[in-house]
C-alpha cells in the first residue's frame, strides 16, 4: 500500500485584524518529505499516522507540512503554496491506495471561507475517487459538506485541554487502512447543528460535554461505534457555511449515533457558556483570598490559541484604577515595549506603553513607569502535559515590573498562553502570585490543575471574547444559536 502523507493546521479567528503570513508559518518551520516527519514533536497527529501506518507495513509517502499558530485569515499565496506542492508530488506519484492529512478544520483565508475543502476537492480530484482520503482535524473544526464529499474519514480530538492529537492521527490512519482494505463494511453518518458556544465554556474534563465525549468512547470500547467526531465550531470563525457537526462511522448502516448527540448537544447549549466577572471582582476576590494558591484570571477573549493577538494589558489597567498593592503576573505581546527596555537595560525604570501594540480595535495601551527587572531572547520548551518538549520562541523578550505587577511582554507572538514555562523560564512561579493572568481558553487548565483550583473567567475586551453577541458577525446565518434560539428540529442529517 501506497499512502501519502501530509499537514496544514491553522486555526482562523476571523475578528483578528492582522492576516496570518507565511511568516508565522516559518515560526514552526514548512517542511517537505522527510524532514516533515524528522521536524514533528512525537505527540503531535503526523506522527500518530507515520506510526500507524508504518506498524501495518505501507509506503509512506510524505509531501509537504506547513503548521501555524491561531490568527487572522491566512494569505492566499500561503495556501497556494501548500496546495501547490502536494499537488505536485502527488501527481509524480500516482497511483495512491490513501493520503492521510492532518488539517485543522477551521481555516479561513483573505479568499476562502473553506480552506480545508478547497485543499481536499483538489486532492480528490488528483487521486480520483478510488483512493481513501483520511484526515484528522481539530475538535473545534468547521466541518463543512466540501469536506465530507471529499474525504472518506474525518477524525476529530476527543480532548479539550487537547491532549490527544497523537491517537486522533492514529485514529484516521488506522480508518485509512481500514477503507483500503475493505474487510468490514463502515458507514458514515454527519450531522449539522446551527450553533457555536465559546471555548471557554466547556471542557471534556467534567461537566455535560466530558459525559457526552465520554458516552461516544464508551460505545467504541464497546463496538457499537467504529469512530465518533463532536465538533464545536470555533466560535470566533465567521463564514457563510459554519456549522457545528457530528460524525459517526459504525458497521450498521442505520446507526442513529449522529442525529442522538446532536440532540443532546443542543439540550445543553445554555450550560456551555462561562459566567463572567469583572476584572475588579477578581482582583478583590484574590486580594482576600482563602488559601495561599493564587486566583487564576482567566483572560480568554485575547487567548492568543484563540486567534486573538495575545497584546491586551486591560488587566494591568484595571489593577492601577484599583490602586490595587496586589502581587500579580502577567505575559502579552508588546513590541514597542521590548525594544525600550532592551534600550534602557535591566535595572532602570522609564516610561513605558504597555499593550494594544496590535489589536488597537479592542483595547488601549497603558502607559506607566516600569522597572526593567530582567531580558531574554524568549525562547523556551513547554511543559506540556500538551506539546510537552515544544520549542517556543516568543522573540527578544523583557520582564518589567510595575508596582507589584510583573509582566512579561514579547517581540513576537506569544505562544503557549496555557503553559506554565511561559511564566517559570521567565523567573515567575505563579505559586508564589495572589494573581495570574492566562490568556487562553481552556487548553490552559491541563498544567495549571497543579497550581490552583481558583480559576475565574474575566469580562475582558478582546477578538476571542466569550460574550459571542458582542462580535460583529456578518456571514453566519441568522438562524444561528446563540443569536437566535434554536430547536432539535434545526439539526439536518446530511448523510
Amino acid at each position: 500500500m501506497k499512502i501519502a502523507i501530509g499537514e496544514f493546521h491553522q486555526e482562523t479567528n476571523s475578528f483578528n485584524p492582522f492576516p496570518s503570513t507565511r511568516k508565522d508559518y516559518e515560526v514552526f518551520g514548512i517542511h517537505k518529505g522527510w524532514e516533515m516527519i524528522h521536524s514533528a514533536d512525537a505527540s503531535c497527529a503526523l506522527k500518530g499516522m507515520v506510526d500507524a501506518l508504518s506498524g501495518d507495513g505501507a509506503d509512506i509517502l510524505p509531501t509537504y507540512r506547513m503548521w501555524a499558530n491561531a490568527g487572522g485569515p491566512v494569505q492566499k499565496e500561503v495556501t497556494d503554496e501548500f496546495v501547490t506542492a502536494v499537488s505536485h508530488i502527488l501527481k509524480a506519484n500516482l497511483p495512491l491506495d490513501g493520503i492521510c492529512l492532518s488539517l485543522h478544520g477551521a481555516t479561513q483565508s483573505v479568499e476562502s471561507d473553506d480552506v480545508c475543502g478547497d485543499i481536499l476537492e483538489t486532492i480528490r480530484n488528483i487521486v480520483g475517487t478510488d483512493t481513501i482520503i483520511a484526515v484528522s482535524l481539530d475538535l473545534h473544526a468547521n466541518v463543512t459538506r466540501k469536506m465530507v464529499q471529499n474525504a472518506d474519514f474525518l477524525c476529530g480530538y476527543h480532548t479539550y485541554p487537547h491532549v490527544d492529537f497523537y491517537d486522533t492521527g492514529t485514529r484516521a490512519a488506522r480508518l485509512c487502512l481500514a477503507g483500503i482494505k475493505k474487510e468490514r463494511p463502515l458507514y458514515r453518518r454527519y450531522v449539522t447543528i446551527p450553533m457555536i458556544v465559546p471555548a471557554s465554556g466547556f471542557t471534556t474534563l467534567d461537566g455535560p460535554f466530558a459525559d457526552l465525549v465520554g458516552l461516544g468512547e464508551s460505545l467504541v470500547d464497546s463496538n457499537e461505534l467504529t469512530d465518533f467526531s463532536i465538533f464545536q465550531m470555533q466560535p470566533w470563525l465567521d463564514v457563510e457555511n459554519g456549522n457545528s457537526s457530528v460524525i459517526t462511522i459504525s458497521e450498521h448502516r442505520d446507526d442513529t449515533r449522529a442525529l442522538e448527540f446532536a440532540q443532546k448537544l443542543v439540550r445543553m447549549r445554555h450550560q456551555l457558556k462561562p459566567a463572567l466577572s469583572s476584572v475588579k471582582d477578581v482582583i478583590q476576590l484574590a486580594e482576600n483570598r482563602a488559601d495561599e494558591s493564587p486566583i487564576l484570571l482567566v483572560d480568554s477573549a485575547d487567548s492568543t490559541n484563540a486567534g486573538a493577538c495575545g497584546d491586551s494589558a486591560y488587566v494591568l489597567q484595571v489593577i492601577r484604577e484599583c490602586r490595587s498593592a496586589i502581587k500579580a503576573g502577567m505575559a502579552l505581546c508588546c513590541k514597542p515595549a521590548v525594544e525600550k527596555a532592551f534600550q534602557i537595560g535591566v535595572g532602570n525604570t522609564g516610561r513605558f506603553l504597555i499593550g494594544a501594540s496590535l489589536d488597537k480595535v479592542h483595547t488601549q495601551p497603558v502607559e506607566t513607569d516600569a522597572y526593567v527587572q530582567s531580558l531574554h531572547d524568549g525562547i523556551y520548551l513547554q511543559e506540556g502535559p500538551a506539546k510537552k518538549g515544544l520549542k517556543n520562541n516568543l522573540g527578544r523578550t523583557a520582564v518589567l515590573k510595575v508596582g507589584n505587577t510583573d509582566v512579561i511582554v514579547t517581540s513576537d507572538f506569544l505562544l503557549g498562553p496555557g503553559d506554565l514555562q511561559l511564566y517559570r523560564h521567565f523567573g515567575i512561579e505563579p505559586l508564589l502570585y495572589q494573581l495570574i493572568v492566562v490568556k487562553a481558553c481552556t487548553s490552559f487548565k491541563a498544567g495549571y490543575r497543579t497550581v490552583s483550583q481558583h480559576i475565574v473567567y474575566a469580562d475582558t475586551p478582546g477578538a476571542a471574547t466569550a460574550d459571542l453577541c458582542r462580535l460583529d458577525f456578518k456571514k453566519l446565518p441568522k438562524k444561528f444559536y446563540p443569536f437566535e434560539e434554536i430547536s432539535e428540529d434545526m439539526i439536518e442529517v446530511v448523510y
